[in-house]
């Protein structure tokens, strides 16, 4: 499922979310959303997550497309709930 970053900022305002940011280490250390989890696509395995795979689980990255790949392996991985952030980062500082 897609979201945009609009609906993104109300949730973390609002509840308490796990926001997985799939951008490399040294993007994620270049500034990131607060709260957010560093977890590289490049390296991401999903089957060794340790969060429940019935909730929801939000996923950000530079543009888009990273974190459509990410949400993929998410799925495959057997989460039910996954929220992909359409436009990532670069959306993200457009709002704030």
């Amino acid at each position: 499922m897609k979201i945009d970053v609009k609906t993104l900022k109300n949730k973390l305002e609002n509840e308490e979310i796990t926001l997985l940011d799939v951008r490399e280490v040294s993007e994620y250390e270049g500034g990131h959303i607060e709260g957010a989890v560093n977890a590289p696509l490049s390296s991401l395995d999903a089957n060794q997550l340790s969060y429940p795979k019935d909730e929801p689980i939000y996923v950000i990255c530079r543009s888009g497309n990273r974190s459509a790949q990410a949400a993929s392996q998410l799925q495959d991985a057997g989460y039910t709930e996954i929220y992909d952030v359409s436009g990532g980062m670069l959306a993200w500082e457009s709002i704030e």
